[in-house]
Order: structure tokens, then C-alpha cells, then sequence
């Protein structure tokens, strides 16, 4: 009941993009680009309300956290949203 509303959407997103993942069968086999996505998403949930927590995902030095949501933003940058979508679903 404490957590701030952007915090509980942007949680509420990533174990959502799980839902779908498994729903979509999405990164079954590449664990680190299943967390990597979810984070992603949740990376944009936190960016224009809570920023400093949106930087904060990504100091995550662990592979599976951290450098794949990298990966997945730096993808983007270079390709746009609708076509990270797109890889990750063929990946």
C-alpha cells in the first residue's frame, strides 16, 4: 500500500511481459533476453516518472539483469521499438 504508483506499474509491467511470454512460448530458451525484455519494459514504465529508478536497472552489474536489458536498449536505439519487438520475438 506504501509503493509509490509509477514503482507498482512499472513491477506490475515486467511480470506481465512475463505472462505473455509465456503465453507467446517468447525466450523460452535465452533466460537472460526473458529478463532482459521484462526489464526493458519496465526500464519505459520508470523513465518519466521515476527516472532515478529507470537509471537504476541499469547499473545491474549480473548478467541476466543487466546487461541484457542493455543489449535490448541499445538494440533499439539503432532500430526503433517496433523492431526490437520483432527480434526479440524471433530470438
Amino acid at each position: 500500500p506504501d509503493m509509490p504508483t509509477p514503482i507498482f506499474h512499472s513491477i506490475l509491467a515486467h511480470e506481465l511481459v512475463h505472462a505473455f511470454q509465456t503465453e507467446n512460448s517468447l525466450l523460452l530458451k535465452n533466460q537472460a533476453l526473458r529478463e532482459g525484455m521484462a526489464r526493458w519494459v519496465e526500464y519505459h514504465f520508470l523513465q518519466p516518472n521515476a527516472p532515478e529508478k529507470a537509471k537504476k536497472l541499469l547499473k545491474t552489474k549480473h548478467f541476466t539483469f543487466g546487461k541484457s536489458i542493455l543489449t535490448i536498449l541499445n538494440y533499439e536505439k539503432q532500430h526503433g521499438r517496433r523492431k526490437t519487438c520483432e527480434w526479440l520475438a524471433a530470438q
